[in-house]
């Protein structure tokens, strides 16, 4: 029953969906509806019987397009005596992870994974310095002690390294970098994957503590210096191996 209350209390002025695809009508003018801020979440757009009157379709395309935007994440669809379509919450866990999933489809190339990475890290880290907590410093040199114990395994310590980028942005505490970070991440992972040697990983261990070091002193601009000095060595690195097929030892 609270469903259908809600219902009633939503009217929004639909237009007919006659002129184009029914389908694609319906789509965009609920799309449109939500960026204009018509629709918020939780917003009950009605059952499929609601529907179908509001836009004065069949079921055929009301299904269709409810189909679509449920695949685009904008409705949430629950069967059932009460049920019917509402305006889904956000989930940026779910943006991260279709980021992930396009730029690997589309073929996106190392070089521009590692422009990304170091356009949102590097404003991730100075963020981090402005902001960081003493549990947010505790964390990082927690990640970092773990990798310390990993430094022979390739695999665990290539995750846990890229778990502890992951936490620089969190420290931002900008909900944005951290979607786009841990959307990088899954990409990059196999890229990474090969050059996390003993050596190097000593190495870029020494050169994050003296990271974590500067975010615990708020030096913002030492921080993001810091950490495209490193990505800008990584991307070097790792780009001229891709093309020798062989992996260096030298950082």
């Amino acid at each position: 029953m609270a469903a259908t209350s809600s219902a009633e209390k939503l009217k929004m002025q639909w237009m007919p969906a006659r002129a184009e695809s029914a389908s694609s009508l319906i789509v965009k003018q609920v799309r449109d509806a939500l960026f204009e801020g018509s629709l918020k979440p939780g917003a009950f757009l009605g059952s499929e019987k609601d529907l179908c009157e509001q836009f004065q379709v069949s079921r055929l395309p009301v299904r269709e397009a409810l189909g679509r935007l449920e695949a685009m994440g904008i409705v949430e669809i629950k069967a059932g005596l009460h049920g019917g379509a509402r305006i889904a919450q956000g989930n940026l866990d779910k943006y991260a992870e279709a980021l992930a999933i396009q730029l690997k489809l589309v073929g996106v190339m190392e070089e521009e994974m590692f422009d990304a990475q170091m356009a949102v890290e590097s404003l991730g880290v100075e963020l981090a310095a402005q902001k960081a907590r003493p549990e947010d410093i505790h964390r990082l040199i927690a990640i970092l002690d773990e990798a310390e114990t990993l430094q022979d395994n390739q695999v665990e310590f290539t995750k846990i390294l890229l778990s502890f980028h992951l936490a620089l942005v969190e420290t931002s505490r900008n909900r944005v970098l951290v979607a786009q970070m841990q959307a990088f991440i899954d990409v990059q992972y196999t890229t990474y994957l090969p050059w996390t040697t003993p050596t190097i990983a000593r190495q870029v261990l020494k050169r994050h503590r003296a990271l974590v070091g500067k975010i615990q002193q708020g030096d913002a601009d030492g921080a993001r210096e810091m950490i495209v000095n490193h990505l800008k060595r990584v991307r070097k690195r790792v780009l001229e191996q891709f093309k020798s097929g062989t992996v260096s030892e030298k950082e």
